[in-house]
């Protein structure tokens, strides 16, 4: 934002035109600038016009340009910058993804459930505010794919660049809900989340989901657990006694997305369960611009005359 020190100097405008008057128009002057309007539609005089009077009116247009870019100067242009800081941490936050072969179906029209978890996961991310979000994804392993940031571009470009299977083609969720809790253990954030995205039943890994459960809640860790696709007790995919457990030992919530739709009603429930209180304080920061200003008039004054004195070999 744009604020001027000394406005009451931007009155010297006012007497710009008188200037101009007296030093292009004043009768008796050498330098006048004349049109003949009358003359203005004949062909014959458009092709007399004389180059040098156009050259003329141009440097002394730029002339004039960098005089009133010194009366802005004088005014004290100053851009003003706000910055927040924030006095208190925000919620730590795990995402912890499943990228195994069934995440592929295509049952969350347009896209296929992993594509659809990546989308609602980018809007969360920007809803939050001052919160270090991070990124797990697990299949037959897991691994830490974005440690917990504040930087939401590198975490979205993560996600853009993720593919189903990478990692394998069973279901650690275990593993994933483990490598989220161990990094989240150094954390000095009063709240720490995980979100767990799954389809599947736990098929592999050398720590049970349970177990990890267990860890996390030790660790002061809340698990938010998220079922996609159809449960088990309807002939379905994931088993949802599972996540209900992990949940209720984490003290966290359990949330079934049978859809696209539904699925980002449940981040936007997270969202407004995990909030912490903030508090900060903003700067305010005056940066001067005058010197541009003035770089701007002096380059404008000297092309105007560098300009009159060789291509119109005027004498000073």
């Amino acid at each position: 934002m744009w604020s001027l020190e000394y406005p009451f100097s931007l009155l010297v405008f006012l007497i710009l035109p008188f200037l101009i008057y007296f030093v292009h128009f004043r009768k008796k002057r050498g330098g006048i600038i004349l049109f003949n309007f009358t003359v203005w539609e004949n062909k014959e005089h458009i092709q007399n016009i004389n180059p040098a009077r156009i050259f003329n009116i141009i440097f002394w247009f730029i002339f004039w340009a960098g005089f009133s870019s010194y009366i802005i100067a004088m005014a004290g242009p100053n851009i003003i910058e706000k910055e927040r800081i924030y006095l208190t941490k925000g919620v730590d936050l795990l995402i912890v993804l499943d990228e195994s072969g069934s995440m592929s179906l295509q049952d969350f029209e347009p896209d296929n459930r992993f594509e659809s978890a990546k989308q609602v996961i980018k809007k969360f991310m920007y809803s939050r505010e001052n919160d270090q979000i991070g990124l797990v994804t697990f299949s037959s392993d897991a691994v830490l794919r974005v440690p917990p940031t504040l930087d939401y571009s590198i975490l979205e470009e993560t996600l853009n660049k993720l593919k189903l299977m990478q990692l394998g083609e069973e279901t650690a969720i275990g593993m994933g809900i483990a490598v989220a809790a161990l990094h989240l253990k150094s954390s000095k954030a009063i709240n720490k989340v995980i979100i767990l995205i799954t389809d599947g039943v736990n098929t592999t890994g050398r720590v049970s989901p349970e177990q990890a459960a267990l860890l996390a809640s030790q660790l002061g860790i809340r698990i938010y657990t998220i079922g996609i696709g159809r449960m088990s007790n309807s002939g379905g995919e994931f088993d949802e006694q599972m996540l209900i457990k992990i949940a209720q030992l984490s003290g966290g919530k359990y949330f079934f997305a049978g859809n696209p739709r539904t699925l980002t009603a449940i981040f936007k429930e997270i969202d407004s369960a995990v909030k912490t209180e903030k508090r900060l304080r903003i700067y305010v920061k005056r940066v001067p611009q005058h010197e541009f200003f003035i770089l701007i008039g002096l380059i404008c004054i000297i092309i105007s005359y560098i300009g009159r004195k060789l291509l119109l070999k005027e004498i000073f």
